[in-house]
């Protein structure tokens, strides 16, 4: 039995009118992810030490900045610093070469890394196994997938590449033809909705009602890419 806690998050991003449950899952997580670092990471030296030691990606240090409180985010990077200021310290006894090597070496790792993309990435796991777990298992949830409105196309391309790896082949198969039409399904529909958009500035349309279009573009672009930062 999967652990009922990550089973919430999951049915309640499927019962939002959406273009894209995982997106909305994805989404909740980095706000908490972001509140977290702020809050109650402060007090937890396990989460502290992959914060010295990783920092952020730019995108995660512009909202830890975004937020109200400079303090914990001061914090951070106050310990943060001292670990990039080792890294350079320890090659000091090295030859010229070599220490420029090494350091080039370690500060292009951490560029790479970011420990709230990786603690993000961490529970994004976690409720892509629960999604296949609860299709396969729960049949309320089941018929809450196949009526949501689909996925943008990176979310999509994941359940597909990930159904082999949770599912045995024959049920793998099943939901993969499942989910594909799906996507069909709601490409369609938004492709209609995009198009009545442009149709709606031909004067001979001004009058007729907008339907489901009047947002068009920005919903167009979370079913291609994702919700917009």
């Amino acid at each position: 039995m999967k652990e009922k806690i990550y089973e919430i998050p999951v049915n309640e991003a499927f019962d939002q009118d959406c273009e894209c449950p995982i997106c909305v899952l994805e989404r909740d997580l980095e706000k908490n992810t972001v509140e977290f670092v702020l809050g109650p990471a402060m007090m937890e030296p396990d989460f502290r030490i992959q914060t010295n030691k990783k920092g952020f990606c730019s995108h995660h240090y512009r909202l830890l900045f975004e937020a109200q409180n400079k303090l914990p985010l001061a914090l951070v990077l106050d310990t943060h610093m001292d670990t990039l200021n080792e890294i350079l310290n320890k090659t000091a006894l090295l030859s010229k070469a070599p220490q420029t090597e090494a350091i080039k070496k370690e500060l292009e790792q951490t560029e790479k890394t970011c420990a709230a993309c990786d603690k993000i990435a961490f529970v994004m796991e976690k409720y892509m196994d629960v999604i296949f777990y609860m299709w396969k298992k729960n049949h309320e949830f089941s018929e809450k997938f196949n009526n949501c409105k689909g996925f943008c196309l990176p979310h999509f391309n994941r359940l597909l590449r990930e159904a082999a790896k949770f599912l045995s082949k024959k049920e793998a198969n099943e939901f993969c033809n499942q989910v594909i039409a799906i996507e069909k399904r709601e490409l369609a529909r938004i492709k209609e909705e995009i198009h009545w958009f442009t149709q709606k500035f031909d004067y001979k349309n001004e009058s007729l009602p907008w339907g489901n279009s009047k947002d068009a573009p920005i919903r167009t672009v979370e079913k291609l890419r994702g919700f917009l930062e």
